[in-house]
């Protein structure tokens, strides 16, 4: 298979971007060890990542032309979730790991994400989100990176949906 530069540029930008989001992650992850927080319980370190196709990954990559070890270190020494089924645009996909129910529920399906500006949110009547079930655990919860569901009220954004820190 060929590849075209704009392949090409497009796997540089996904894996420049993974590895902010892996850096990052193990950033925190070094810093709550530090602290003494969790010592008890494993690292989670959850990356979401748009528009990635299966092989943009070098565990899964079949042509060996894509490296990325440290994503490659933390799938064969950790848990791979690679059953989940995604939805084609982030805010879906985003309310469906967040709340673990079909985004059709909310009416979130559509062909556009909520950006900036808009009048729409995930309904604060959905209380059991991810992050909130970790806050419950134990856990420090971090989002770096899109939100997406919904900006327009405070009780849209995610310091108010279960998350400790945003940027």
């Amino acid at each position: 298979m060929k590849h075209t530069c704009n392949d090409i540029e497009r796997r540089h930008y996904v894996l420049l971007v993974l590895s902010i989001i892996v850096v990052i992650g193990v950033t925190l992850s070094i810093t709550m060890s530090l602290k003494g927080n969790n010592d008890d319980k494993p690292h989670v370190v959850l990356v979401i990542a748009d528009d990635m196709g299966y092989n943009d990954i070098g565990y899964y990559n079949q042509f060996g032309d894509i490296n990325t070890p440290y994503l490659d270190k933390m799938a064969r020494e950790g848990m791979r979730l690679d059953r989940y089924y995604a939805q084609s645009i982030c805010t879906p996909a985003r309310a469906a790991l967040f709340t673990g129910r079909y985004p059709y529920r909310y009416g979130l399906q559509g062909a556009r994400p909520i950006l900036y500006g808009s009048k729409e949110g995930l309904p604060v009547t959905e209380k059991q989100l991810l992050p909130q079930v970790m806050k419950d655990g134990g856990y420090n919860t971090y989002l770096v990176g899109k939100w997406h569901l919904g900006f327009s009220k405070w009780a849209f954004t995610p310091v108010k949906r279960g998350f400790d820190y945003f940027y």
